[in-house]
């Protein structure tokens, strides 16, 4: 049997919370391939928002740091509460230190995938 020990810190930055943030990152990897994927239905009539956004927007920037299953932490912060919102993930990650933010996206831009 195995054990772990965590501590509150741990527990905290667990995300057993909902994120907005998180959930977006989650469905713009699904819709790009890079995660599960969608129900079909779900994909379907979400793919030509996804597609024209890729268009016009800078979404490729993000997807090229996505893997299959992560990405830079700071754009997808652990939650503080079950009520976590928008607009209180959009404070954590505008808050996010500069260089720590450029050392994720350099692993990721450098890494593996």
């Amino acid at each position: 049997m195995l054990r772990f020990e965590v501590s509150v810190d741990d527990l905290m930055r667990s995300r057993f919370a909902l994120s907005p943030a998180m959930d977006l990152c989650f469905l713009l990897r699904s819709l790009a391939g890079r995660d599960q994927p969608l129900p079909r239905t779900w994909a379907d009539r979400l793919r030509p928002t996804f597609e024209r956004l890729r268009r016009e927007t800078e979404l490729n920037a993000f997807l090229a740091l996505q893997t299959p299953r992560s990405g830079p932490d700071f754009v997808a912060p652990p939650p503080r509460g079950l009520h976590q919102t928008w607009a209180d993930d959009l404070v954590t990650i505008r808050a996010a230190p500069l260089e720590a933010a450029r050392r994720e996206i350099s692993t990721a831009a450098t890494g593996p995938s």
